[in-house]
């Protein structure tokens, strides 16, 4: 599937005990994604998402506004020195998602974030470095700094019939706040989300009937769901920095 092209992105949170019975109801129609380790039903993601002082994409979010994006740094696994990390930028209108993401090396990126050496540290061809340097320029257009970790178990599908569509039951989140740059796979203690279920289902054209009939036998209900909002939330931020910086 190309990240480049726009796509639907439409969220349904659920619960843990709702995720076994689920799976069985999807098996029949997806296969699972080969980037899963061998022998495991999912892996984990780690995101560092970057805001302004003003938290200004916390903000886009919670007031509704329909064009928005996130900045995110984003790796996968256990993760080391030498893991390629995913340097993105989301932007969302609506229901509609387009990435620009770049790749570069977890052990790389504080450097990377210092010198702007895009021809020296970013992997991939020119498209990717253009992306790159769009992310760069994000961070240092608007000052924004790291502000939130996230970490969740991910179990990702296709469509057996369909690879456009994708399907991903995402569990466990959990978050730090304030993270250096290059902790995204620190050991560093954790916080477990209040809402920490999310069943995702990504496609370009019309959804299949028996996804339709699955989420309606689940009583699965479309709302809104932003890991990064929930998350500051759970630390009780912004409010909570404000507090800090306005005595």
């Amino acid at each position: 599937m190309d990240a480049r092209r726009d796509r639907y992105e439409l969220k349904y949170p659920a619960t843990q005990d709702t995720l076994e019975p689920l799976r069985r109801a999807l098996e029949p129609f997806v296969v699972r994604d080969r980037h899963t380790p061998p022998g495991k039903v999912g892996y984990t993601i780690h995101s560092i998402y970057f805001d302004t002082p003003g938290f200004d994409a916390y903000y886009q979010k919670v007031n509704g506004l329909q064009h928005r994006y996130k900045v995110r740094l984003r790796g996968y696994n256990e993760g080391a020195d030498d893991a390629p990390v995913v340097l993105e930028i989301k932007r969302k209108n609506d229901r509609i998602v387009s990435k620009a993401r770049a790749w570069a090396l977890h052990r790389d990126f504080d450097t990377l974030l210092a010198t702007g050496d895009v021809e020296r540290y970013a992997l991939g061809d020119d498209r990717a470095k253009e992306d790159m340097c769009r992310f760069l320029y994000r961070i240092r257009r608007h000052g924004l700094r790291p502000v939130v970790l996230t970490r969740y178990e991910r179990e990702a599908y296709f469509g057996r019939f369909n690879n456009d569509l994708r399907i991903t039951l995402d569990s466990s989140l959990r978050s730090r706040a304030f993270p250096g740059a290059t902790e995204l796979f620190g050991r560093q203690p954790v916080v477990r989300a209040r809402r920490d279920t999310v069943v995702e289902v990504k496609h370009y054209g019309a959804s299949p009937s028996w996804l339709k009939s699955i989420v309606s036998d689940f009583g699965l209900r479309r709302a809104s769901f932003s890991k990064y909002c929930n998350c500051l939330d759970d630390h009780d931020l912004p409010r909570r920095s404000s507090a800090q910086t306005n005595p």
